[in-house]
C-alpha cells in the first residue's frame, strides 16, 4: 500500500486573492510537492505491487478538486490528485490494483492549533466545530487495505465518514464526524474579490 499524503503549505496562504496576484512560487510549490510527489512516489510503487497483483494507492485530497478553497492554485492541485487516482485507477485494474481518493474532513492538524490565524477565523471556526483527528482518516485507509473487495472502489474519490459509516469505526472520540460536502459551491468564507 502506498498513501500519497504530501503537501507543502505555505506559512500563510493567500486566501480569496485573485489568481493574477498569487506569486508564480506558490503554484510551483503546491504542485511540484503535492502533485509531482504523488506521480514519482506512485511510479516507484507500482513495479512492487505487480508481481502480488494486488495493491493500494491512496492519494489524499479534498472538497478543494470540486469548488473554490483558498485560490486557483489550491483546487487545481486538488482536483489534480483526484484526476491522478482516477486515471492511475484506469490503468492499474487490470493488474488488480487499486487507486482512490479520499477526503477527510476538516483536519485538527497539530499546525492548526500551533497556528490557528493560518485560515480565516470562520474556517478556523468551523474545524474546531465540525473537525477530525488525523487518526479517523487512518482508520479510513485502514479499513480500505483490509477490503479484499476494494477493487470495487478504485478510481473513486471517498469521504472518511462515509467509510466510517461503511465500516464501522470511529475518530479517538468515538464519533463519525460530519462528512465533508461534495458541493461545488465555495464555502461562504471564500468570496469573490470585488472589482474597484
Amino acid at each position: 500500500m502506498l498513501v500519497n499524503n504530501v503537501f507543502a503549505a505555505p506559512n500563510t496562504m493567500p486566501v480569496n486573492v485573485p489568481f493574477w496576484q498569487v506569486p508564480t512560487s506558490l503554484w510551483d510549490t503546491l504542485h511540484r510537492v503535492g502533485l509531482r510527489s504523488h506521480f514519482v512516489a506512485s511510479q516507484f510503487a507500482v513495479p512492487l505491487m505487480l508481481p502480488q497483483r494486488r495493491g493500494l494507492i491512496v492519494n489524499t485530497s479534498s472538497g478543494g478538486g470540486v469548488r473554490y478553497t483558498f485560490n486557483v492554485p489550491f483546487g487545481v492541485q486538488k482536483s489534480g490528485v483526484d484526476r491522478m487516482a482516477r486515471d492511475m485507477a484506469h490503468e492499474l485494474r487490470p493488474f488488480g490494483i487499486s487507486a482512490i481518493s479520499i477526503w477527510p474532513g476538516y483536519i485538527k492538524s497539530e499546525k492548526l492549533a500551533a497556528q490557528p490565524d493560518r485560515v480565516p477565523a470562520a474556517l478556523a471556526k468551523l474545524i474546531a466545530e465540525r473537525g477530525e483527528t488525523p487518526v479517523f482518516v487512518g482508520r479510513a485507509i485502514a479499513a480500505l487495505a483490509a477490503d479484499p473487495g476494494v477493487i470495487t472502489k478504485t478510481g473513486q474519490i471517498l469521504l472518511a465518514s462515509e467509510l466510517a459509516t461503511e465500516y464501522g469505526f470511529t475518530d479517538v472520540d468515538g464519533k463519525i464526524p460530519p462528512p465533508p460536502s461534495r458541493d461545488p459551491a465555495p464555502l461562504s468564507v471564500f468570496t469573490p474579490a470585488t472589482a474597484t
